[in-house]
Parts: C-alpha cells; structure tokens; sequence
C-alpha cells in the first residue's frame, strides 16, 4: 500500500512532488494527486491572476474552472458562514466565498454553468446550482436535502417536519446550538462517525446518498468507522430521504460529549421494517432480530425481549460493550414509541 500524504508531510518532499505533478499528472501516487487537485481547486486567484487566466483559457473551460472552485470552497469553507452569535443580525462573511474571488459577477448566477463535482456535470443556472447544495425540498414521495444544509436548518425546516418529523427531531437534538449551526448534514454523513445521528437516520429510512458521480443506496454507503463508499475526489452531494409511514428515533447521549453512546432509528414503509442502530458498534448497522419482530407487531413490546448482542460493540471509559448492548434494546423501545 502507497504511503499517505500526511505520512510523507515535509517541505521538500512536497515541493518535489508538486514539481512532478504539474509536468505530468499521472507521476505521482493517486494519494498526491488527489491532494494537489484540491489544492489547486481551492485556491482564490488574485484578480491579476484571474484576468490572465480568463485571457489565456477559453470562456467555457475558466467558467468551468470557476465552478469546480465555488463547489469546492463551499464544500470545506461552508461552514465558516454559519450564524452563531444571538447579539447579531447578520452571519460573517468569509471572502472565499464570495463570487468575486472566484471571479464570478451577479449576472453569472443567471449563466448555466457545470462541474464534474455536482450532478455528474449536469449544465444548470449558477443560482439553482448553490440554492441546491443548501436547499432542503420535498420531491413528491421523499425529501432531498443538499449536503451543505446545517443540522439547525433541517431541525427548523417545515418541508421535513411535515414529511419525516422524527429526522427533525433527530437533527435538533445534535450537538449543541453551536454545533447545530455550523454542522452540515453533507459533513456528518460523509465522515462517519460512529457516535454520529445521521447515519443511523440515513440507513433507518433506506435514504440514497447523491455524490458528485453516483446514487449510493443507503445499505451500500456505510462500510466501517468512518469509512465510507467515497471515492477519492468524490463529493456528497445530497441526500434522499423516503416519505414512510412511521418512523421515530431514540438516543442514549453522553452527557459532556453529547455523542451517542447506543441509538436505534425505526421506520416502516412500502419496502418493510428497518431497524438501525447507531453509536454502539464502531459503524451503524441493521438490527434484523428486531426488524422481523417488528414487521409481525408494530409495538415497543415486540423489541422488548430480543436482546443485542455484545460482541463486537464499542467499549470505553464511557461504557462497556454490555452496557452499549442493553441500551440498544431500551433505545429501540423508545425509538418504536416516539414513532407511534
């Protein structure tokens, strides 16, 4: 196995490989090459800079150039935008942001632009490009939130109260309110965090996550901690989430941390019963024992006595795998009540 990026971080060694890379893509490592593409994507050009490369590469290639960079700068900078201080009426700003670093003009947001990192370069309006990776609709049966949106604005959104309620009490309850209004949906989702909410969300309601190349259905996409169905230089776009007929979610939190400890998502639907429990293994996975038993007695009763085993769970100072496994059958209790 190649060695990682960060393993080989000195000066020298980086300037070497950089040299390497800009005389020929392909000789350096697919680890390098991935770190100096999104080097060089995010960066900001001076407007000097921006003119002459807007003079020497033909409109459609810098436009298309243009919008690699906004993609991606909203992708690892959104969060710097977020609203946190109740004294004040506006959110700060971050001119990386901004069109005009990117040297995008007001009157390009009417342009159709398209980028290999958003829909699989699907031309559309520059608007409707950024209003999607924030925005949060509902698309007749399920509702699909761009992976930008915040955990605040998924908790407040009436599109996703109305349709999925317990996926909005889920996102209210992350973190704390800093947390809730920088965090992203696209973030949480993509890292995997074994104490994480939305992944038990993701796989309880059989969502489709939507990258920058791919639909991934919600079974395949987790595949370890934190480990993902992510390609390198694959983007999370968005997620899909199915409209069903219940669907509730319950957690045992730390109480310093907020982190899971064991959580259960419940939901029933067209396709049958799914069980997902979060926070106790070092990956979110499906409980079939209490999904057969559910789809036969839609009740707290029927997950009562099936007890989760505790092999393979997580265990630390926080609790042991014992304890993570009795939570799992208490939580899926509550999960199947708050669901109804």
């Amino acid at each position: 196995m190649s060695q990682s990026v960060s393993g080989n971080w000195n000066a020298d060694l980086l300037e070497q490989n950089y040299a390497r890379w800009k005389q020929d893509t392909d000789s350096v490592t697919p680890e390098w090459k991935s770190f100096f593409e999104g080097f060089e994507l995010g960066l900001t050009q001076s407007e000097e800079l921006a003119e002459g490369v807007r003079a020497a590469v033909p409109e459609d290639a810098a436009l298309e150039r243009r919008t690699d960079s906004l993609v991606y700068n909203y992708r690892t900078l959104g969060h710097t935008i977020a609203h946190l201080d109740p004294l004040s009426s506006a959110a700060p700003e971050n001119p990386l942001l901004s069109l005009k670093s990117i040297g995008f003009t007001e009157s390009d947001l009417e342009r159709t632009v398209s980028t290999k990192y958003f829909r699989d370069g699907q031309p559309m309006l520059l608007r409707e490009m950024i209003a999607e990776l924030r925005g949060i609709r509902r698309e007749g049966d399920k509702v699909v939130i761009g992976a930008l949106a915040r955990h605040a604005e998924v908790a407040d959104s009436d599109a996703v109260k109305a349709a999925i309620p317990a996926l909005a009490r889920l996102a209210g309850t992350i973190g704390d309110v800093q947390v809730r209004n920088r965090g992203t949906i696209g973030g949480s989702v993509a890292n995997n965090d074994p104490a994480a909410d939305y992944p038990a969300a993701v796989l309880g309601l059989g969502a489709t996550v939507v990258t920058s190349k791919r639909r991934i259905a919600a079974d395949d996409f987790f595949q370890g901690m934190f480990a993902t169905a992510l390609e390198p230089g694959e983007l999370l776009v968005g997620i899909e989430f199915p409209v069903l007929e219940k669907a509730g979610y319950a957690k045992m939190k730390n109480p310093a941390s907020r982190y899971v400890m064991a959580g259960v998502f419940v939901s029933r639907g067209p396709g049958g019963v799914r069980v997902a429990v979060n926070g106790a293994g070092p990956c979110v996975f499906r409980q079939a024992a209490m999904e057969k038993a559910l789809a036969a007695n839609w009740s707290p009763d029927a997950v009562a006595g099936i007890a989760q085993p505790a092999d393979g769970l997580n265990s630390d100072i926080h609790g042991s795998a014992e304890y993570r496994a009795h939570l799992v059958t208490v939580m899926a209790k509550r999960a199947v009540a708050d669901a109804g």
